[in-house]
């Protein structure tokens, strides 16, 4: 068998690397914009959603988030997980992935700001009175808009007479301090959060009206998923074993591009809604091409790792690459956000 020359081929396929990101972003940046891209209505939202996520690059954005985020605390739960993950190595009895500090960051917070911070809100509670239900929704005055872009306000009136406006902000700033709604809500403001903690993150749309995040773990060298509504990490199984969702599309973006990441969610057969919004192959072109578009601007050694990235997350949901690191051991368990009723409303109330 021939010798190889380690630094040499290293060398070469890093040109070789090199080269084939050029080509691709000067192939796709130099085709005109497809009129057909508009037309794709989930691809549309997710990229006005990426818009307000940039907002939380926002130096005063996150100055706002540090001074709310109970650290301390997190940092404290971080140590006790990590000294438990060392202790369980040391005795051969580690059960799951072996996590790295970033994802433990991440954990405490999940659990910091599902049970400490943010609150989940079914119907408004008002001291003294009872029997609050959703009798209509109102447009938002300018204050609501301007501090904290709601896009609806949805009215309660209670057993005796009176009536509540309950803005549906969407703004992260004005959620630090609101603190309270359901799943946009609770993700736009977790967003902010992670963005914070420096946590590479992406936000996750999916078209049957759930969000949530993805992060980035540097020890397990993939995306992983995380609903601050339920407190779950790395459980994509989630909706569809545990809620009983039935699901078509689910999109991830960040600062740096967009995925389709909907093999990872859409992990059974029978929860599989049907994806008729445009031919597959126009989905895929419209993400390429929205992809090259937002790196432009990015130095060729970032594109160069974005593009690796995204050729391994595709083997990774087409099943063509062994996972290295598996996903959590947790249960997918019914969802344990939101009443009963409205749960069943949505498909989400578990497989049975």
């Amino acid at each position: 068998m021939p010798q190889l020359d380690a630094q040499a081929t290293a060398s070469a396929l890093l040109t070789r690397l090199s080269a084939l990101t050029k080509e691709h972003n000067d192939k796709w940046t130099s085709q005109p914009r497809d009129a057909n891209i508009d037309r794709i209505n989930i691809l549309q939202r997710a990229l006005q959603q990426r818009q307000k996520l940039k907002a939380c690059e926002n130096p005063e954005y996150l100055e706002a988030a540090l001074d709310v985020i109970d650290l301390e605390k997190i940092y404290a739960g971080v140590d006790v997980r990590e000294a438990e993950q060392e202790r369980n190595i040391k005795e051969g009895t580690l059960h799951g992935p072996e996590y790295g500090h970033s994802d433990f960051i991440v954990m405490e917070t999940l659990r910091w700001y599902k049970q400490d911070f943010f609150k989940w809100v079914n119907t408004p509670e008002v001291e003294g009175k009872t029997g609050g239900r959703l009798i209509g929704r109102a447009a938002p005055t300018e204050e609501e808009l301007r501090f904290g872009e709601a896009s609806v306000v949805e009215v309660y009136q209670y057993d005796d007479g009176s009536r509540l406006r309950f803005p549906r902000f969407n703004n992260p700033v004005k959620l630090l301090s609101w603190r309270q709604g359901r799943c946009g809500e609770w993700n736009m403001c977790f967003y902010l959060i992670l963005r914070t903690l420096d946590i590479r993150t992406r936000y996750v749309l999916n078209k049957e009206d759930h969000v949530w995040c993805e992060v980035w773990s540097s020890q397990m060298g993939r995306w992983c998923h995380v609903d601050s509504c339920e407190e779950a990490f790395d459980n994509p199984q989630l909706y569809n074993k545990g809620w009983g969702k039935k699901m078509s599309y689910c999109l991830a973006f960040g600062l740096d591009g967009v995925a389709d990441v909907s093999k990872r969610y859409v992990v059974e057969k029978d929860k599989s809604l049907p994806r008729n919004e445009c031919p597959e192959g126009l989905l895929k072109k419209a993400i390429t091409w929205t992809n090259a578009s937002i790196r432009k601007s990015l130095t060729q050694e970032q594109r160069e790792i974005l593009f690796v990235e995204d050729f391994f997350e595709r083997l990774e949901l087409n099943g063509e690459l062994h996972q290295r690191t598996r996903t959590t051991t947790a249960p997918a368990l019914p969802r344990q956000t939101g009443a009963g009723e409205w749960t069943k409303a949505r498909g989400e109330a578990g497989s049975n």
